[in-house]
């Protein structure tokens, strides 16, 4: 298993199986079990950072979602030469 610190990846781009640019990591949704932290999410582009800057609602029109663009752990294929390359 290999480690890496959550503030490396802050900031990383994110590329698709194909090398097309998806953005770059603004934010991560952790699960905490005792201090055992498992990345569950990464959270990219414009509403992320309004979500981590807290000032979605400011932005967004009434009824119009304030979720952030996410991309499940799960989805992530690797982290090499500072990239995240997906798996589709």
């Amino acid at each position: 298993m290999r480690t890496c610190r959550l503030a490396d990846l802050i900031g990383m781009p994110i590329v698709a199986a194909d090398d097309r640019p998806i953005g770059r990591v603004v934010d991560l949704l952790l699960l905490d079990r005792d201090r055992d932290y498992q990345v569950l999410a990464l959270e990219y582009g414009q509403s992320g950072w309004r979500r981590r800057l807290n000032i979605t609602r400011l932005f967004l029109p009434h009824g119009v979602s304030g979720n952030p663009d996410r991309i499940a752990w799960s989805d992530v294929e690797r982290v090499e030469s500072g990239r995240i390359v997906l798996k589709t």
